[in-house]
């Protein structure tokens, strides 16, 4: 019985090891997405200033 039930409890410690692995995993992802929109949209904005100023310019 207490054999049976420390098996039972390393398969836990293994389970919630890979599942706080994939979470990690998932967080770190999320990140790099986070920065990469960042960026984007920096660019997008970027872009769009310039265009504006562009246009303004070529309209006087």
């Amino acid at each position: 019985m207490i054999l049976d039930e420390r098996a039972e409890y390393e398969r836990m410690v293994e389970s919630y090891s890979l599942i706080n692995q994939k979470l990690q995993h998932s967080i770190s992802e999320q990140a790099n997405l986070e920065k990469t929109i960042q960026e984007l949209q920096v660019m997008i904005y970027s872009r769009l200033f310039y265009l504006v100023l562009s246009v303004n310019i070529f309209s006087d």
